[in-house]
């Protein structure tokens, strides 16, 4: 939505999220949390309180104050922000008018123009997207840089214009990965496809298999299939259909012929052919349940080759190094050779998990996405955030493991009146496909309430129980929604078990003590149980502080970098090769620790050139733009000598960056021993 006000032309862009907002906020009376609002809103804290900042910027611009605030209470509208919103909001000239980002630009760009192989000109993407020329010129070179690491081509042709070349299949994965992307935009009817005659007529055909095979699909997946084979200019041939690279799987395209799936396809698409059939099985087959026989999996030591190249990308961008590393290894090489067809076709699933995994693990999945992007271009496959998050699940998990040394999540197994073989063979699925769980006891739903509850941490059931206690519901195939159940009870069962703990102590002891002295005892029980290591703020000290208003003109991105290092290298914290390892990252992979607000966190694995942890901060009033489009107000530089102190700061890090007001008084600090006594003060809220 824009808007155009008074002769001075005061323009300013209120984006879907902010009109969201704007609409539930000006319907209610009270306060909302943050969580609440974010909650609604299906997207992170962190994303809602940046949201906030922008509304605020917007009421700046039209002479009102911000967005009413207060501790503990969370956030509402004045009746003067309302009274403007209801008039803005009513006005005709005040149209929907989408601004897209460079990123869904491109996502655009290449979702349009990737299965018809042809792209609009710069006039027509020019006046689409309401950027200049050279704006889509620079998207163009970004678009042709992300199809390379997937083996695709974007070339020009004088005649012809930009065209996509590549084999169907990896156009057709990357097609549905990047409709991912844009699928918020698509359910907003920003982008109209499902709009579209097409898109309905396959939708329809698609809601009658749904129908004949009695099975519900969430999340979006026909849509989504729908959207694809609309787009779909060329039918697939037989062999196309198969993968290429054997060293990654072999499909039985024969199995999935004789399918119940296979059937209803041929009955709503007769005149396509036999490929497409087959393409289409696949999708419907992956989105539900495992491929079973379809799939002929790789060799197990490739894919510990593969795991071994992720556990490295990771540890270079998290700055740590992984202990027995060699489990992990073998967990995530299991991993990789039962998900990578998933990979390969870019099954779309519905995202719960993934989106439940993100919440709870913020601050893992940035770093663990990012590996994933690296890794991608490794196996020329795309990875979207669900499957991101699973591969968190297991860095997690072994973290967690390797920081206790704790056994794997023991599970009970809870069976109907099954033949002992077919019992081991459920046993063996789960801990085969899930190798962060062991099976410590098979038992009916007969045996069940005899079953000592020390002896297992979660439930996994074929069958309905009738109990108190929380299980995950599976089918007797353990197929990919039955995991997904798994990992959604396991995180249930994590989250629950941190906070009982110095719960179920406490009740223990404060009968005999004091009742005076329980908030004290309290805290000094928490400390003790889940110790803090020496954190962001406890590791800066006075002299590591810079505020400057600009950098020079000549100045970039990595003198900003240096200058802002300089009290550590000079104090003796790190050499010159760890400010140059924190520059190539930047060089290598991109922002990849720039949590929004003007926030970007520097810092690199160390390598024999960290000497002792340190912190250091500076803030840059007029900001440095840094790689992809980023300003940079706020730049913190970190060096660490163990490990979860560091994960400890990454963590710190996405906290602040999810309060807008804490950043904003860092930056308002006019010198250093003011921004010291206000990292003092604020430090004991991140």
């Amino acid at each position: 939505m824009t808007a155009d006000k008074g002769s001075g032309m005061l323009r300013f862009f209120v984006d879907r999220r902010c009109i969201k907002i704007l609409q539930i906020l000006s319907e209610r009376q009270d306060y909302i949390s943050i969580g609440q609002l974010a909650d609604l809103l299906e997207q992170t804290r962190r994303q809602t309180q940046y949201d906030i900042y922008k509304i605020n910027m917007i009421f700046d611009t039209v002479g009102l104050p911000p967005v009413e605030t207060k501790k503990k209470k969370g956030v509402c509208l004045l009746e003067a922000h309302k009274t403007w919103w209801r008039e803005f909001n009513g006005a005709k000239e005040n149209s929907y008018n989408y601004i897209f980002t460079q990123e869904e630009r491109c996502a655009v760009i290449i979702a349009e123009g990737i299965l018809s192989s042809r792209i609009q000109n710069f006039d027509s993407l020019s006046e689409r997207f309401q950027v200049s020329r050279n704006t889509i010129f620079l998207d163009m070179k970004l678009v042709q840089k992300k199809l390379k690491d997937f083996d695709i081509i974007l070339e020009y042709n004088q005649a012809a214009g930009y065209q996509i070349l590549g084999a169907e299949m990896n156009k057709r994965s990357i097609f549905l990965y990047y409709l991912s992307i844009l699928w918020p935009l698509v359910e907003e009817g920003i982008l109209d496809y499902l709009s579209w005659d097409t898109v309905r007529g396959h939708l329809c055909k698609l809601h009658s298999i749904e129908n004949a095979l009695e099975v519900h699909y969430r999340g979006g997946i026909l849509e989504k299939l729908a959207v694809l084979l609309s787009f779909s200019e060329n039918v697939l041939t037989w062999d196309e259909v198969r993968h290429t690279d054997e060293s990654l799987f072999v499909l039985d395209t024969e199995y999935i012929r004789k399918t119940r799936v296979y059937e209803e396809i041929c009955a709503q698409y007769p005149e396509r052919t036999e490929g497409e059939k087959i393409y289409i099985g696949i999708q419907l087959l992956g989105a539900r349940l495992d491929m079973g026989s379809a799939i002929q999996e790789g060799n197990l030591e490739f894919f510990e080759k593969l795991a071994e190249k992720l556990i490295v990308r990771f540890e270079t961008l998290a700055g740590i190094n992984i202990e027995e590393r060699e489990r992990l290894k073998h967990n995530l090489a299991l991993h990789l050779q039962h998900s990578i067809y998933r990979y390969a076709y870019s099954i779309t699933e519905e995202e719960g998990i993934g989106e439940e995994i993100k919440k709870q693990a913020e601050e893992l999945f940035v770093v663990v996405r990012k590996a994933a992007d690296e890794f991608s271009k490794e196996i020329h496959h795309p990875i979207n955030d669900t499957e991101a998050a699973y591969l968190t699940v297991y860095f997690s998990q072994h973290m967690q493991q390797t920081t206790s040394r704790a056994s794997r999540v023991r599970v009970l197994l809870v069976v109907s009146e099954m033949k002992e073989e077919e019992r081991e063979s459920l046993k063996y699925q789960l801990e085969d496909s899930m190798p962060m769980f062991v099976a410590a006891a098979v038992c009916t739903k007969r045996e069940y309430p005899a079953v000592n509850r020390d002896s297992y941490d979660i439930i996994v059931s074929t069958v309905l129980l009738d109990c108190p206690d929380s299980y995950a519901l599976v089918s007797e195939y353990m197929g990919a929604s039955d995991r997904r159940a798994v990992l959604q009870e396991y995180m249930r069962y994590r989250q629950h078990s941190m906070g009982s703990l110095g719960a179920e102590l406490l009740e223990e002891i404060l009968p005999y003590i004091p009742k005076e002295n329980h908030e004290k005892v309290q805290n000094i029980v928490e400390r003790y149980l889940f110790p803090k290591t020496s954190n962001l703020f406890q590791l800066l000290r006075r002299e590591n502080l810079q505020i400057v208003s600009s950098l020079e003109e000549n100045m970039d991105w990595r003198d900003a970098i240096f200058q802002a290092a300089f009290p550590l290298l000079s104090g003796r914290y790190i050499d010159r090769s760890y400010i140059d390892a924190m520059i190539m990252n930047v060089e290598m992979f991109g922002m990849y620790t720039w949590f929004g607000n003007g926030v970007y966190l520097a810092h690199a694995k160390a390598e024999n050139n960290v000497y002792r942890s340190g912190v250091a901060l500076m803030t840059i009033r007029k900001g440095i733009m840094f790689r992809e489009q980023k300003k940079v107000f706020l730049l913190i530089v970190f060096a660490s000598i163990d490990q979860k102190e560091h994960l400890s700061v990454l963590k710190e890090v996405v906290k602040l960056c999810n309060n807008v007001d804490k950043i904003q008084a860092l930056l308002e600090c006019q010198d250093e021993e003011a921004l010291y006594q206000t990292i003092g003060v604020i430090s004991g809220d991140v």
